[in-house]
């Protein structure tokens, strides 16, 4: 099963493609309310790649990732774009000198914005955390616990209420659940919960409120399948959430959005040892989490890898999912009414080669999504809107 680092990196691969579908200069049509690709920058004539995107307002949206700079060095530099209400653009944003480094989530509030990724120094990955003060973005100190460790999600309550999770790894090898918390003057290590024997991991992260605090992930038991992992942070301590599992298949969680224990959603993906991998999604109950059937396209791959709830309760899930004949990546967009998840059409960057997206956020009740596609020559952002 591909976790989501393996899918972030995924992104970077892949055969080259045709032209976008809208040159840099054109723009949706905004009274259409039907998801449109919208232009975006790229950096160099490299892979762009963007995974995560959140935003505090219709002007201030933030789409992060990483590049592939032109200097030929096999690096990879964190990728910053913003939104100012009527177009993208790159934002200078600090790398790690001398090594693979890479955003994977991003959040806005208060005209401030975190931002937390990799570095890959050496064959163990440590921890970013990127802090944007309204002017430039700076790298922050924070505990880096283990041999190894990676941050895969960042979530405010407020600019002195920062919270971020991933995971971390021991000298045995062993993989351990992460959660770091920033209290406006330092980052600290927050204990959390390490249910599986054999190792688990944190991916998605969505704070309500200073004492309603959602992980997800994955744990390995050694008794079975993997399977999903849920926290939750009360104000005083976290503590493990039972979630249904799937029958003789393993399962993990990737992304959690919603606004209260009712209207909280998690998407991942599932996988037996037949079929290939498959999309997977549960809803908050009163004692635990349950299984809501989604859908997927064709007999191929598909993930869902990020997912945003907005007020009225409707959903919107993002990832791609793969041609059974020729493997080539589409984009997969999937809406939740409330009831039901069903497969919306979703444009792509090129029809001959790989698309792929990976963060959703409802900013200003507006939907955009993030990811990339195959260019002419290298791989490129791209960047779907909706008015919904």
């Amino acid at each position: 099963m591909k976790t989501k680092i393996q899918l972030a990196l995924l992104l970077l691969t892949g055969t080259m493609g045709a032209l976008a579908l809208f040159p840099s200069s054109a723009r949706p049509d905004p009274s259409n309310s039907a998801w449109q690709v919208f232009p975006s920058p790229n950096v160099g004539s490299q892979d762009n790649v963007l995974i995560a995107v959140a935003g505090s307002s219709r002007s201030d949206v933030w789409a992060v990732g990483q590049y592939v700079p032109d200097n030929g060095t096999n690096h990879t530099n964190t990728l910053a774009l913003h939104y100012n209400g009527s177009a993208w653009s790159v934002v200078p944003s600090p790398s790690a000198p001398d090594t693979a480094t890479a955003f994977l989530s991003v959040t806005a509030a208060y005209s401030r914005a975190w931002a937390v990724g990799y570095g890959l120094p050496t064959f163990f990955a440590q921890s970013l955390i990127a802090a944007w003060d309204g002017s430039h973005w700076t790298l922050v100190p924070h505990p880096q616990p283990g041999m190894s460790d990676m941050l895969f999600a960042v979530e405010a309550v407020s600019d002195r209420d920062v919270w971020a999770a991933g995971w971390r790894r021991t000298d045995d090898t062993v993989f351990h659940t992460l959660v770091e918390h920033f209290d406006g003057t330092k980052w600290t290590v927050v204990p959390t919960p390490d249910p599986g024997a054999l190792g688990n991991q944190l991916y998605g992260l969505h704070a309500i409120a200073s004492n309603d605090i959602w992980a997800v992930g994955q744990k390995l038991t050694g008794t079975g399948p993997d399977s999903s992992l849920v926290l939750h942070w009360n104000g005083s301590s976290w503590t493990e959430v039972n979630v249904a599992p799937m029958a003789k298949a393993g399962t993990e969680l990737l992304s959690v959005a919603g606004h209260w224990a009712g209207g909280l959603l998690a998407v991942g993906e599932s996988q037996d040892y037949v079929q290939s991998s498959r999309t997977f999604a549960v809803r908050a109950g009163s004692f635990h989490w349950g299984i809501v059937p989604s859908g997927n396209v064709g007999t191929g791959e598909n993930h869902l890898v990020s997912v945003a709830v907005n007020e009225a309760g409707n959903a919107w899930a993002v990832g791609h999912s793969a041609d059974a004949e020729d493997k080539n990546g589409l984009t997969l967009i999937e809406r939740f009414d409330g009831s039901s998840w069903t497969v919306v059409p979703s444009p792509n960057g090129t029809t001959d080669g790989n698309n792929f997206l990976g963060g959703i956020a409802v900013v200003g009740g507006e939907l955009w999504a993030v990811g990339t596609f195959d260019g002419p020559d290298a791989a490129q952002t791209l960047i779907l809107h909706s008015s919904r």
